[in-house]
């Protein structure tokens, strides 16, 4: 008997069962290979880009370190140089200390405090015989002094805050109400260790025409009135921000400037700009005191600590 022809789909079906284990036993090597090839080409890629960007990192702090060290080494120069031409000049040179002074100034003010240099200079101007290069003398060195205090104020400005008073020399006296002024100051502090805002009272008490100085007294606290300070000490033109100011908190600093000061026969006026800045802005004199790094340690690891805390019993864990 004739056998009858199987169907089409018969005939494929048997082919795809006949012929898919040894197309699998090939196939799947040869995928394997190619897939580990595209993974080795992009761990490959990815290592070059990443050694790449390590060779730039290492130029780049290379060339930074070989730039702070060029620099360092002309700034130790320079200032060799012109303490030495500041403290060894010849008797009487005023012109030679001023441009010293200057250079020095511009170049150092915000590492160094410069006030007794001035205070000599200003003394040793005043104890020369009376010249008419004397006044220039002087109005130069207070342009230097000016320009060092603009200066410094305004990089203090950048995170902090600012506040003037104006001073009428002729109510300063025995048997006068002394000026005051008081000034509500927010905080600036990087950490909210403290109240929002401070208020600074500042109280001229007496002033000394000879030396161009203001005897001060400062008053400040919260705004309820809790926990005041005082705190009172004289301020003359050559008193700097950086290098002359106290202590509000762990990381406030305030610093008192006298921006003006032109006394006349029947008394005369003044201004005075109060600073409120943050520690992080404060000279290289402000180092932070070991409790001071101990107490914002254990602040940082308590907030950590509450944090995670928080969050887990947001989340429901143990």
């Amino acid at each position: 008997m004739a056998t009858e022809p199987k169907p089409p789909l018969e005939g494929v079906k048997w082919a795809l069962q006949t012929l898919a284990m040894p197309l699998a036993l090939v196939s799947l090597p040869l995928l394997y290979q190619w897939k580990a090839g595209e993974m080795s080409a992009r761990a490959a890629a990815e290592n070059q880009r990443r050694e790449q960007a390590e060779q730039q990192f290492r130029l780049y702090t290379d060339l930074m370190s070989k730039r702070e060290e060029a620099d360092t080494t002309v700034r130790r120069g320079l200032f060799d140089k012109l303490v030495g031409s500041y403290l060894d000049p010849k008797p009487g040179d005023v012109d030679k200390r001023l441009v010293a002074l200057e250079l020095l100034s511009l170049n150092f003010h915000d590492t160094l405090n410069l006030s007794p240099l001035f205070w000599e200079l200003d003394r040793q101007i005043a104890a020369r015989p009376k010249q008419a290069a004397n006044e220039e003398y002087q109005l130069q060195l207070d342009r230097v002094a000016s320009q060092v205090k603009n200066r410094q104020a305004s990089a203090l400005e950048v995170d902090g805050v600012r506040a003037t008073m104006q001073v009428d020399l002729q109510f300063i006296g025995e048997g006068l109400a002394p000026p005051s002024k008081t000034f509500r100051l927010r905080n600036v502090a990087a950490e909210a260790d403290g109240p929002a805002e401070r208020d600074f009272t500042v109280t001229v008490l007496s002033h000394d025409p000879k030396h161009r100085r203001l005897l001060v007294t400062v008053n400040f606290g919260p705004t309820d009135g809790s926990a005041t300070q005082t705190t009172s000490f004289w301020v003359d033109p050559y008193d700097f921000p950086l290098t002359n100011f106290s202590r509000v908190s762990r990381s406030e600093r305030f610093a008192l400037v006298l921006d003006r000061y032109k006394p006349t026969d029947d008394g005369g006026t003044a201004r005075l700009v109060l600073l409120l800045f943050p520690s992080s802005r404060s000279g290289a004199k402000d180092r932070p005191y070991i409790d001071d790094l101990v107490a914002r340690l254990a602040q940082s690891s308590g907030s950590a600590a509450s944090a995670s805390a928080a969050a887990s019993a947001a989340s429901g864990r143990p």
